[in-house]
C-alpha cells in the first residue's frame, strides 16, 4: 500500500466502495430513513454485543466521533459532530456520505 509523507494510506481499504460525488443534495423520505435505521441496527448488532458503546464519546470532552458502513454512509455520529454540522438529530446525519456534508474538494480527499 502506498503512503504519503505523513504516513497516511493513499489506497482505499479492500472492503470499502469508493464514493462518487453527488450533483445535488439528496432528500430522504421518512420511509428511507426508517430503512436506514433498520440497516444501522443490523450493522450495530454485527459490530458490538454490548449495545450502545458508541454513546460513550458524547461524554468525552473534545472528542468527535462518527462511524460509516462499507458504502461510506454515516451510521452514527457523536453529538459533537452533529453540532459541528449544525444538525439537531442523528437522523439528519444517518446515511449521508462525505459528499453530502462537505465541500467537494474535502470529500474527494
Amino acid at each position: 500500500m502506498a503512503t504519503t509523507d505523513r504516513n497516511v494510506a493513499t489506497e482505499p481499504m479492500p472492503n470499502v466502495q469508493p464514493l462518487q460525488p453527488r450533483l445535488t443534495r439528496q432528500t430522504r423520505t421518512q420511509r428511507q430513513l426508517k430503512a436506514l435505521e433498520k440497516e444501522r441496527a443490523v450493522w450495530l448488532t454485527n459490530l458490538d454485543t454490548g449495545g450502545l458503546f458508541h454513546r460513550i464519546v458524547d461524554y468525552i470532552p473534545g472528542v468527535n466521533f462518527f462511524a460509516k458502513d462499507h458504502l461510506g454512509r454515516t451510521m452514527f455520529a457523536s453529538s459533537g459532530i452533529l453540532q459541528h454540522y449544525q444538525m439537531h438529530d442523528e437522523s439528519e446525519m444517518l446515511g449521508l456520505t462525505d459528499f453530502d456534508i462537505n465541500p467537494h474538494i474535502m470529500a474527494e480527499n
